[in-house]
């Protein structure tokens, strides 16, 4: 619709949660505006892409461009802490799964989050809606029947738009969020968890593997090869309780050195990076998705640590939900309590993920023995086939995480075979 119309939402937020809701909306007739500050997203980020998402990326029709554009998770090799040329063992993060008729895509596939943003608009554009970047939302207020939210671009231009709904997917510091007075508890990570970088690396290492040196429970260094074997960017991630984290969060030559002098390996040149940043995780949850007329999404609804791969995933899985109901509820289908659902049946799911990954967490840099790398495997209900909704007030688990694997499906399942 037009940049100037009222929209029946308004999305704050053009990450991969506020793409996925815009297109959802869309496809079921309702009118979106989708905004956000910045341009495009910087770095590849979230790599993995889990099978229940592929479900839904098939619903709004984008799985065929994702296996088009997309490829599996690397192998990881190991490298011997005597000899950091000698490959000893190699470990996948995702066990592979041979599909099955319930299953059709079973593995987990690796799309950078880049690449996935930029798909999705090119399918929001082909439908006429174009992210609006460069505008922020600052202030709003709930009324009777609409909100009214302030708007005001890079350049200082300022608007009033006045959207039915306004949903915030703009991110863990989420102005949506805190003006609603939705609350965000939890705590940090006790100490940083790792320095990141994508990174152009001159070097020899085999692209079909991710490689990886040290102990991720005290040092340890893991780099992710390229999506295209043509490229030479990297994502380096420098991990553990004995890292320098502020050393090597300087600068692309410390983050080198550090990793030459923690290794050995002096044949891996670091010739430039995209970003880098240090990274502690926050583990935070609002205690309601919805308040009034205003619901938050993704990051703007909780935060984690990233071991996983559930953030994204998880965010994917909020839209989905969230879309269908409100394109209803805008359509004057369906009555405004039915949102409540949303939160009832996504705040159980968010919870149990919180645990999951924390338990995760802690058990890579935490293990019960020096040298035990089980934290570095993923567990089969990371995929969210179990994710459920039993509990739901619109049906009449309860482990809203792994429901129907045992072939028994009931109201609130996944429906199986997509």
């Amino acid at each position: 619709m037009g940049s100037n119309e009222s929209p029946a939402v308004l999305i704050t937020g053009a990450g991969i949660t506020g793409l996925i809701l815009a297109l959802s909306l869309i496809k079921n007739g309702v009118s979106v505006r989708i905004i956000d500050k910045q341009e495009r997203i910087i770095g590849r980020r979230g790599l993995g892409l889990h099978g229940r998402s592929l479900e839904t990326h098939k619903l709004l029709g984008l799985l065929p461009d994702v296996l088009k554009r997309s490829g599996q998770i690397p192998v990881t090799q190991l490298y011997s802490l005597a000899d950091p040329y000698t490959v000893v063992k190699t470990l996948p993060f995702f066990e592979p799964y041979e599909t099955t008729v319930s299953k059709l895509h079973i593995n987990t596939v690796c799309f950078s989050q880049d690449k996935h943003e930029d798909l999705v608009r090119e399918h929001l554009q082909k439908l006429g809606c174009t992210v609006e970047s460069g505008k922020e939302l600052t202030v709003f207020e709930q009324q009777d029947d609409h909100v009214v939210a302030h708007v005001k671009s890079t350049l200082g231009e300022t608007e009033i738009i006045k959207p039915q709904w306004l949903v915030g997917a703009d991110g863990a510091h989420s102005i949506v969020r805190k003006s609603s007075g939705l609350t965000f508890l939890g705590e940090p990570a006790p100490s940083d968890l790792c320095v990141i970088s994508d990174a152009t690396l001159k070097c020899n290492l085999d692209k079909n593997f991710t490689h990886m040196w040290g102990d991720p429970s005290s040092k340890g260094f893991l780099f992710f090869p390229p999506e295209n074997k043509e490229s030479d960017l990297w994502s380096v991630f420098c991990v553990g309780t004995q890292l320098n984290h502020e050393f090597v969060a300087g600068g692309l030559d410390n983050m080198a050195k550090e990793f030459s002098d923690a290794t050995g390996r002096t044949d891996i040149e670091f010739v430039s990076s995209s970003w880098l940043v240090k990274y502690r995780p926050q583990i935070r949850m609002v205690n309601s998705f919805r308040a009034g007329r205003v619901l938050v999404a993704g990051d703007a609804a909780h935060v984690h640590s990233a071991t996983g791969g559930q953030g994204l995933n998880s965010g994917i899985q909020d839209a989905v939900n969230l879309g269908w109901k409100l394109a209803l509820v805008a359509a004057h289908k369906a009555s405004p309590a039915l949102l409540d659902s949303y939160n009832d049946e996504r705040l159980p799911v968010i919870a149990t993920m919180l645990r999951l990954t924390t338990a995760l967490l802690d058990r890579t840099i935490h293990p019960e023995e020096p040298g035990d790398l089980r934290g570095l495997t993923r567990e089969f209900a990371l995929r969210q086939f179990g994710v459920n909704y039993r509990k739901s007030p619109i049906i009449e688990a309860y482990d809203p995480y792994r429901s129907g694997d045992n072939g028994e499906a009931r109201a609130g399942d996944r429906a199986p075979g997509w």
